[in-house]
Order: structure tokens, then sequence, then C-alpha cells
């Protein structure tokens, strides 16, 4: 289990504080993510939370920005970096696993390794980089894109808008997007174990 930081530990006692039950089990797990699915209305697997609440965790699920921040939802905290400890939140993360970054471009990637970006209040995409500035989109959340589209992109950078060009979808090929228009990108995260039991 990582050495969570005092303000993942702090989330995780709101979270068990507004679900008003405690978590000791994977089945705890389960009723949580039952909770915030019915909450956010979007599909939540108990899997993620396993290294939060260190229930079943053989080191293979890392982390992810995007649990911290649905929890974070889930307790009606606006935005998990409101509510993560700023100053050196960072490199405190790094030390345990969770690898962040304020900028991102494909030549930093090897084919096959996972990104997760998110922007907005709680949008957020689950990339496989597959070469060439091309990446492939796993999941998708409370975004436009699904699963299955596929895009090129040059950079990622948080703060920044988002550039996505040559955008293939179900119903249209070759089109430009831009993420985060209004804040740019909220975070960015190398994931290098392979999660694909829920993505």
């Amino acid at each position: 289990m990582p050495n969570l930081c005092d303000s993942i530990k702090d989330l995780r006692t709101h979270v068990e504080y507004t679900l008003d039950h405690p978590i000791h089990t994977f089945s705890d797990l389960k009723f949580l993510a039952w909770n915030i699915s019915e909450k956010t209305g979007e599909t939540v697997y108990p899997e993620i939370f396993k290294p939060i609440w260190n229930i079943d965790d053989d080191g293979s699920i890392p982390i992810l920005i995007s649990t911290l921040r649905i929890m974070a939802e889930y307790v009606n905290i606006p935005e998990w970096t409101t509510y993560k400890k700023l100053n050196n939140s960072i490199d405190e993360l790094a030390q345990n696993n969770i690898f962040l970054y304020t900028s991102l471009s494909p030549q930093q990637l090897e084919v096959g390794n996972h990104v997760e970006i998110g922007w907005g209040k709680i949008s957020f995409c689950y990339l496989d980089y597959y070469g060439d500035d091309r990446f492939f989109i796993r999941r998708s959340i409370h975004t436009k894109l699904e699963a299955g589209d596929t895009f090129r992109c040059k950079l990622f950078e948080v703060g920044k808008p988002a550039q996505l060009t040559h955008l293939d979808t179900k119903t249209d090929k070759d089109l430009i997007l831009i993420l985060g228009q209004k804040e740019g990108l909220k975070n960015i995260q190398v994931i290098t174990q392979k999660i694909d039991k829920f993505l």
C-alpha cells in the first residue's frame, strides 16, 4: 500500500462519514461504488478504491487522480485540487506512486502506456498511447468523447487547453477538438500498471 498523504487520508475519512458506513472489506467498496454511481450517474468500479483503503490491494491498481476527484464530488467538494494541500502536493503524491505531470508530450511515452487526462469539474479520459502522437480512448467520463475514439495530440499541459487533431469517432472522421477551453487541463497522469480489468 502506498503511504497516503494526509489530504488523501482526510478525504477517505470524509467519504466514510458521508456514506455513514465504515469501509473494511471489498463488499464495503462495492457499496461505496454503488452509492457514488447513484449520485453521479456514471458507472464506478469498486476496484479503483482498493489502494486507497488497502483492501485486497496487490499493487496492480494505481491511485488515480480521477478517483480522488470523484470521491471529492461525492462529498460535495467542488474540486479535488482545492481539497488537497497545495504546498508540496505534487512531490508528495509522486512519492506515493501517483505519477503526475504538469506537461506531457508523446516523446515521453512508450507505446502501450496508459494516460489519464482531466479537465472541467469532473471530466476525464483514460487513453492508450499507440505511437506517432496517436491515442485511443479506452474510457470517457462526463465528456462527449466515447470509448473507441482515436486522435492525435502533440502536447498535454496543465492549465492550458489540449488540441486533439485527426479525431475519429463512430460518426465523423478527421475532426479537431479543444479540451479544457476555459481553464485548461486539470490533471495529467501516466499509469504504468495494466488495469484493463475495469477500464
